[in-house]
């Protein structure tokens, strides 16, 4: 068994939806709040969860580690009240837990951020007898015993993120507390790669993608490990940042990371995209084409039906009607794609 533990203050539009996705994974629920004056304590304790105060103290790992503190059992999922949990593989993860030195990295996306969504492992699932956080903001799992070697592992459990939508953020001022706490940390290390990182997605999701490119390359500068959790996103954001800025020729410098990242959808998807901007149309339907092989094999992430339409695209723009028609035909119920099917098929369906 696992306790689920979160970090809450304000959270009545979101944790409901977070702890209904979890019932019937865990049967302890530890809930942390910082303050709340609306009914976020109320509802959580309808779904049967521990409710306990903290005062805050502009230290999120500190409130982790409280939350564990307070958990039944050793292993800890971590979630945050705008995140709701889309797939749990269960025989699987019961198998991880055989091993309280692993720790578990899970799958976040990010729905509402364009038409692709981002996505990204972060560790979240843990045994708190070997594991705990550090960091004030965009806190870490790190091991009790120093020196000791982290085992990441994959696990097959998913989540959607809300917290970093639009509308959210005017709202919660979240990214401006970001901004203070992480360049708070900078002051001490200036060129500590992570935390350079997760300022540049602060000027990202401000849709400032000058400023954050300029922070992503000045972490990817300190040479940080590619198999290091946030280093995907990192990767993935600077390559989108770019792309944004229309500097389609520099973007191919994620190529770099071709080797690491082979395996995943969205990067095979994001190095597509950069083909298809340079102009480089064969390279792209074959990247776009990996993207719906890689998703065949089990990595789904939803990208096959854009793949699909994206390679009509190209083929049409081509002159070659009928291979477009049937990629739209394979992008299924994609908006794009059937409105295209329609306007070859002269406004017809199908």
């Amino acid at each position: 068994m696992f306790s689920l533990c979160l970090i809450v203050k304000n959270e009545e539009k979101f944790i409901g939806g977070c702890l209904k996705s979890a019932a019937g994974f865990t049967s302890d629920i530890v809930v942390i709040d910082t303050g709340s004056a609306d009914r976020t304590k109320e509802i959580a304790a309808s779904f049967n969860a521990r409710v306990f105060d903290f005062t805050w103290i502009a230290d999120f790992a500190a409130a982790r580690n409280f939350a564990a503190s307070k958990s039944k059992y050793d292993w800890i999922l971590a979630l945050d009240a705008d995140e709701v949990i889309t797939f749990f593989g269960a025989h699987s993860i019961k198998e991880f837990m055989q091993n309280p030195l692993c720790v578990g990295r899970i799958e976040i996306s990010s729905p509402g951020a364009g038409e692709i969504a981002f996505s990204e492992r972060i560790t979240r699932f843990y045994n708190k007898q070997n594991y705990y956080f550090t960091g004030k903001i965009h806190e870490l799992v790190t091991p009790k015993k120093k020196g000791a070697q982290v085992y990441f592992r994959d696990i097959p459990l998913k989540v959607d993120h809300f917290g970093y939508t639009p509308e959210v953020l005017e709202k919660t001022g979240k990214l401006e507390r970001n901004r203070v706490m992480i360049e708070r940390e900078l002051e001490g290390d200036r060129d500590n790669p992570y935390y350079l990182y997760q300022l540049g997605k602060v000027y990202f999701a401000r849709h400032n993608p000058e400023k954050a490119a300029e922070f992503f390359e000045r972490s990817l500068a300190q040479k940080p490990n590619p198999n290091l959790a946030y280093v995907y996103s990192l990767v993935e954001c600077y390559g989108y940042a770019l792309l944004e800025m229309e500097l389609y020729q520099k973007s191919t410098a994620v190529f770099d990371f071709y080797g690491y990242y082979k395996h995943i959808p969205n990067f095979l998807f994001l190095l597509a995209h950069i083909c298809q901007n340079n102009g480089k149309l064969v390279e792209a339907v074959d990247f776009y084409e990996k993207v719906i092989e890689t998703e065949k094999k089990g990595e789904d992430a939803g990208l096959s039906p854009v793949a699909n339409y994206n390679i009509g695209v190209i083929f049409e723009i081509a002159g070659m009607t009928d291979d477009a028609r049937e990629f739209y035909v394979l992008a299924g119920n994609y908006a794009n794609a059937v409105k295209r099917l329609e306007l070859l098929n002269g406004g017809k369906q199908g």
